[in-house]
């Protein structure tokens, strides 16, 4: 094929041979880029968003960290960091190592199908701010079963633990699971999908009923990418833009150009973005759940994630400038040990947030609080303004629509009879129904038989309405065949706020009996059932709202 002449001097030409690893810069970035201007002509020169010397560290950082888990079964990492004003990806490592095969390292971690557990959380939340709520809102954190399509779905903590009324802050900044189910069980499943595929998440392509009400806690596959960029949004006040990957374009025959930034749209209202991020930035509110992990000499809201098993486990963040988020796992989903997503994917956003702010820079300021927010001072126990009896008081974030408008009735002022025989005043803590059973478990001190309540020292009891707390709305009960009917009964359990009187249970519209200390111990009667309830406040007829259940 070649002359003597040919092969002789190709014999004594030096050879450099370099490394893949080192030729081929950002790999799972450039196959991206590749795939998007495929079908684009006579290709000269592609210049992407990627920040080269970042990218090299970011792939360092993250195979120093992975040497530290591999006795935790863990061989791979992803990372993704979006600039917020341009949507453009500044890095993307899609695995601890493209070239090795052990790991599956040409897999691309940043677009693979995972499941994001907690860190799909923060948009339930924003749901509910933009539906009137605030952070200082009281949710309850007791057991809780609710009607889902296969059945009753019962969501447990992480630390399997009750923590009684919580406020938003708290919920979401400790990643408490049941008090998400509660909130998505107010907003609709359907409201959260919708606003997620707004947000970018283009796997959620089942119907709301098939992801359940576990879609708050993330049993859905999404891709780190389209994660990352959705809490680029929150970090942008509530906009959501095109990632971009590819910055110029030059032609051989048909010139250059640059690549404009495409896809604007607004998805959150500024003031939920804007709770959102405080609540996340919040090391103390996150602290008892989380001790003092993420706390950065920067403003910085974060999130973690982990699956069951420990699948997979994530950390989103962002500055006011960069979004980063990271996932750790092993491709294969084999199960890592005990790596949560502080102790694997937070350790490497730890790194990496704080890499970026070293070298692109960016505002360390927390952002300005959008008009019609401001702080108000509430009851840490209750949400709602301080009473005259109330010791736990806290600042609050609020909306001007939905700042608190009424006092404490948690905190009350009785007056009892002491050991000694001394009529004394003293303050207790007095929850409505639901928590009865957490309060006994917490051995919370409540007012004796015989303490009066002196007048003016508390006003509602963390709600105003007449309700009927169990059953739920939907339930559906079975009759034991065996079982002698006058056994197979249920409470029924109200809550009966301050002024209500003679307060009774309606079944199907009969008066079936009275709502003593807020319980009635109805027989289950086959068939279809609307229960109700109906008392006397002042001069007039106060009804319930109607509970349907079914009983086969």
């Amino acid at each position: 094929m070649i002359s003597q002449e040919e092969y002789d001097r190709s014999v004594i030409q030096p050879l450099n041979i370099v490394s893949p690893a080192v030729a081929f810069k950002a790999p799972h970035a450039v196959q991206m880029a590749i795939a998007e201007l495929r079908e684009t002509p006579s290709l000269a020169v592609v210049r992407t968003t990627i920040d080269a010397p970042l990218q090299s560290a970011l792939e360092q950082i993250v195979r120093n960290a992975l040497r530290q888990l591999t006795d935790r079964n863990v061989t791979n990492a992803a990372v993704v960091v979006i600039e917020n004003a341009t949507g453009a990806i500044r890095a993307l490592v899609g695995s601890a190592d493209f070239f090795d095969d052990a790991i599956s390292g040409q897999v691309n971690g940043a677009v693979a199908l995972r499941q994001p557990g907690s860190a799909l959380k923060p948009f339930t939340y924003a749901l509910a701010f933009e539906s009137g709520m605030h952070p200082a809102d009281i949710v309850a954190d007791v057991p809780l079963a609710v009607e889902d399509a296969d059945g009753d779905y019962v969501p447990e903590n992480y630390d399997r633990q009750y923590h009684g009324p919580v406020r938003l802050r708290t919920a979401l900044a400790c990643s408490y699971n049941i008090p998400a189910v509660r909130l998505l069980r107010r907003m609709g499943k359907d409201r959260l999908k919708s606003k997620l595929i707004e947000a970018g998440f283009t796997t959620l392509t089942e119907p709301a009923s098939h992801y359940g009400f576990g879609l708050t806690l993330g049993n859905a596959d999404v891709r780190l990418l389209e994660l990352t960029n959705a809490y680029a949004s929150l970090a942008r006040g509530g906009t959501w833009k095109q990632t971009a990957l590819i910055e110029h374009v030059r032609l051989h025959a048909a010139g250059e150009w640059d690549v404009p930034p495409t896809g604007v749209r607004e998805i959150f209202d500024e003031r939920a973005a804007f709770l959102v991020s405080d609540i996340l930035s919040d090391p103390a509110a996150r602290r008892p759940a989380f001790g003092n992990a993420f706390r950065f000499p920067f403003w910085c809201a974060v999130k973690t994630g982990t699956t069951k098993d420990y699948r997979d486990n994530w950390t989103i963040g962002y500055t006011t400038s960069h979004t980063v988020g990271v996932w750790v796992g092993n491709f294969d989903g084999a199960p890592m040990r005990g790596v949560s997503g502080v102790t694997g994917a937070g350790t490497i956003f730890t790194d990496v947030i704080t890499h970026v702010r070293e070298v692109l820079g960016g505002s360390s300021d927390a952002p300005k609080a959008p008009q019609g927010v401001q702080r108000a001072s509430v009851c840490a126990m209750s949400g709602d303004l301080p009473g005259p009896a109330c010791n736990t008081l806290t600042k609050e974030w609020t909306t001007t629509e939905a700042r608190p408008r009424v006092e404490c009735g948690i905190h009350r002022t009785y007056r009892i009879v002491d050991d000694e025989g001394i009529e004394v005043e003293r303050v207790y803590q007095v929850y409505p129904e639901e928590y009865r059973t957490w309060v006994e478990e917490q051995r919370i001190p409540q007012p004796p038989p015989g303490a009066q309540l002196v007048r003016g020292s508390g006003g509602r009891m963390t709600s105003q309405r007449l309700e009927i707390l169990s059953p739920n709305d939907g339930d559906a009960f079975r009759l034991d065949p065996i079982l002698r009917r006058e056994y197979q009964a249920i409470p029924v359990r109200a809550r009966i706020p301050d002024g209500y009187t003679d307060v009774r249970l309606l079944v199907d519209g009969k008066d079936i009996g009275s709502m003593t200390d807020g319980v009635h111990w109805w027989q289950l009667e086959r068939g279809s059932h609307r229960l109700q309830l109906i008392a006397q406040r002042r001069q007039e007829k106060i009804r319930s709202r109607v509970v349907a259940v079914e009983v086969e």
